[in-house]
Protein backbone atom coordinates (compact mmCIF):
# COMPACT_ATOMS: atom_id res chain seq x y z
CA UNK A 1 0.00 0.00 0.00
CA UNK A 2 1.31 3.22 -0.91
CA UNK A 3 1.84 6.14 1.58
CA UNK A 4 -0.67 8.17 0.00
CA UNK A 5 -3.53 5.44 0.15
CA UNK A 6 -1.88 5.02 3.42
CA UNK A 7 -2.98 8.23 5.27
CA UNK A 8 -6.13 8.10 2.85
CA UNK A 9 -7.66 5.28 5.31
CA UNK A 10 -5.53 7.22 8.65
CA UNK A 11 -8.00 10.68 7.46
CA UNK A 12 -11.13 8.38 7.00
CA UNK A 13 -9.94 6.80 11.07
CA UNK A 14 -9.73 9.88 12.08
CA UNK A 15 -12.68 11.21 10.96
CA UNK A 16 -14.89 8.39 11.98
CA UNK A 17 -13.12 8.24 15.66
CA UNK A 18 -14.10 12.25 16.01
CA UNK A 19 -18.10 11.51 14.54
CA UNK A 20 -17.75 8.61 17.12
CA UNK A 21 -17.18 10.86 19.59
CA UNK A 22 -18.91 13.78 18.62
CA UNK A 23 -22.10 11.61 18.75
CA UNK A 24 -21.55 10.48 22.30
CA UNK A 25 -21.10 13.39 23.77
CA UNK A 26 -24.25 13.98 26.32
CA UNK A 27 -25.71 11.09 25.10
CA UNK A 28 -26.12 8.98 28.25
CA UNK A 29 -27.93 12.82 29.85
CA UNK A 30 -30.43 11.96 27.01
CA UNK A 31 -33.77 10.89 28.08
CA UNK A 32 -36.63 9.56 26.23
CA UNK A 33 -39.06 11.04 24.22
CA UNK A 34 -42.00 9.97 21.84
CA UNK A 35 -41.77 6.82 19.89
CA UNK A 36 -38.39 6.14 22.23
CA UNK A 37 -40.89 6.21 25.62
CA UNK A 38 -43.87 4.51 23.45
CA UNK A 39 -41.67 1.55 22.78
CA UNK A 40 -39.76 1.33 25.94
CA UNK A 41 -43.61 1.27 27.61
CA UNK A 42 -44.56 -1.65 25.33
CA UNK A 43 -41.18 -3.35 26.10
CA UNK A 44 -41.59 -3.37 29.60
CA UNK A 45 -44.75 -4.45 29.76
CA UNK A 46 -44.70 -8.23 31.07
CA UNK A 47 -48.18 -8.77 29.54
CA UNK A 48 -47.49 -8.12 26.17
CA UNK A 49 -45.73 -11.21 24.51
CA UNK A 50 -43.02 -11.34 21.95
CA UNK A 51 -45.58 -12.24 19.02
CA UNK A 52 -47.59 -9.02 20.20
CA UNK A 53 -44.46 -6.90 20.10
CA UNK A 54 -43.37 -8.00 16.60
CA UNK A 55 -47.17 -8.05 15.39
CA UNK A 56 -49.11 -5.30 16.76
CA UNK A 57 -49.16 -3.05 13.39
CA UNK A 58 -51.04 -5.85 12.05
CA UNK A 59 -54.08 -5.37 14.40
CA UNK A 60 -56.59 -3.29 13.47
CA UNK A 61 -57.34 -0.31 15.38
CA UNK A 62 -55.07 -2.00 18.30
CA UNK A 63 -54.95 1.44 20.81
CA UNK A 64 -51.32 0.46 21.53
CA UNK A 65 -50.13 0.60 18.35
CA UNK A 66 -48.15 3.38 18.90
CA UNK A 67 -44.79 2.25 18.81
CA UNK A 68 -41.90 0.58 16.74
CA UNK A 69 -41.58 -2.84 16.87
CA UNK A 70 -38.12 -3.46 16.44
CA UNK A 71 -36.98 -0.60 19.13
CA UNK A 72 -39.90 -2.70 21.81
CA UNK A 73 -38.47 -5.73 20.96
CA UNK A 74 -34.63 -4.32 21.51
CA UNK A 75 -36.36 -3.03 24.86
CA UNK A 76 -37.24 -6.31 25.70
CA UNK A 77 -33.79 -7.57 24.61
CA UNK A 78 -31.71 -5.33 26.78
CA UNK A 79 -34.30 -5.83 29.87
CA UNK A 80 -33.91 -9.53 29.57
CA UNK A 81 -30.11 -9.32 29.36
CA UNK A 82 -28.26 -6.23 30.54
CA UNK A 83 -30.61 -3.63 31.14
CA UNK A 84 -32.19 -0.97 29.53
CA UNK A 85 -30.53 2.85 30.40
CA UNK A 86 -29.82 5.54 27.22
CA UNK A 87 -26.88 4.00 26.27
CA UNK A 88 -28.48 0.82 25.56
CA UNK A 89 -31.58 2.11 23.96
CA UNK A 90 -29.84 3.94 21.46
CA UNK A 91 -26.58 1.73 20.96
CA UNK A 92 -27.73 0.17 17.95
CA UNK A 93 -28.59 3.62 16.24
CA UNK A 94 -25.52 5.33 17.47
CA UNK A 95 -22.74 2.09 15.70
CA UNK A 96 -24.53 2.95 12.43
CA UNK A 97 -24.49 6.19 12.53
CA UNK A 98 -20.36 6.05 12.82
CA UNK A 99 -20.21 3.29 10.03
CA UNK A 100 -22.05 5.56 8.03
CA UNK A 101 -18.99 7.75 8.32
CA UNK A 102 -16.29 5.24 7.97
CA UNK A 103 -18.19 3.51 4.85
CA UNK A 104 -18.83 6.90 2.65
CA UNK A 105 -15.28 7.47 3.55
CA UNK A 106 -14.37 3.88 1.65
CA UNK A 107 -17.03 4.53 -1.34
CA UNK A 108 -15.44 7.89 -2.02
CA UNK A 109 -11.99 6.15 -1.94
CA UNK A 110 -12.82 3.44 -4.16
CA UNK A 111 -14.71 5.94 -6.24
CA UNK A 112 -12.76 8.84 -6.53
CA UNK A 113 -9.53 8.44 -4.70
CA UNK A 114 -7.54 9.16 -1.37
CA UNK A 115 -8.81 12.72 -0.50
CA UNK A 116 -12.55 12.06 -1.74
CA UNK A 117 -12.63 9.78 0.77
CA UNK A 118 -11.16 11.63 3.67
CA UNK A 119 -13.59 14.52 2.08
CA UNK A 120 -16.39 12.46 2.39
CA UNK A 121 -15.67 10.42 5.97
CA UNK A 122 -15.38 14.09 7.29
CA UNK A 123 -18.81 15.09 5.51
CA UNK A 124 -20.81 12.20 7.12
CA UNK A 125 -18.61 12.22 10.65
CA UNK A 126 -19.57 15.84 10.95
CA UNK A 127 -23.02 15.89 9.25
CA UNK A 128 -25.52 17.39 11.79
CA UNK A 129 -28.40 15.28 10.68
CA UNK A 130 -26.05 12.50 10.97
CA UNK A 131 -25.10 12.78 14.60
CA UNK A 132 -29.18 13.31 15.52
CA UNK A 133 -29.55 10.02 14.48
CA UNK A 134 -27.36 9.10 16.47
CA UNK A 135 -29.06 10.35 19.48
CA UNK A 136 -32.09 8.93 18.77
CA UNK A 137 -33.75 5.49 19.13
CA UNK A 138 -35.57 5.84 16.21
CA UNK A 139 -34.32 4.07 12.64
CA UNK A 140 -33.02 7.09 10.49
CA UNK A 141 -29.54 6.07 11.16
CA UNK A 142 -30.01 2.82 10.49
CA UNK A 143 -31.65 3.61 6.70
CA UNK A 144 -28.60 6.20 6.40
CA UNK A 145 -26.22 2.74 6.85
CA UNK A 146 -27.90 1.31 4.51
CA UNK A 147 -27.75 4.05 2.25
CA UNK A 148 -23.93 3.50 2.47
CA UNK A 149 -23.46 0.41 2.12
CA UNK A 150 -25.79 0.88 -1.10
CA UNK A 151 -23.06 3.13 -2.60
CA UNK A 152 -20.65 0.48 -2.22
CA UNK A 153 -22.71 -1.88 -3.21
CA UNK A 154 -23.13 0.33 -6.23
CA UNK A 155 -19.43 0.85 -6.69
CA UNK A 156 -18.56 -3.13 -6.77
CA UNK A 157 -21.23 -3.43 -9.43
CA UNK A 158 -19.83 -0.24 -11.88
CA UNK A 159 -16.06 -1.97 -11.19
CA UNK A 160 -17.28 -5.47 -12.33
CA UNK A 161 -19.43 -3.97 -15.15
CA UNK A 162 -16.26 -2.15 -16.59
CA UNK A 163 -14.23 -4.98 -16.65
Amino acid sequence: MSARASRGLAGIAAATATGATLRALGLGAQVPIDDEFHALRAGLRPDLDLAYLFLHNTLPEDPLSDFSSPLALWVRLLATTVGVDEWTLRAPMWLASVAVAALVGLAARRAAGAGAGVAGAWLAALCPLLVMYARVARPYALVALCGAVALLAADALRREAST
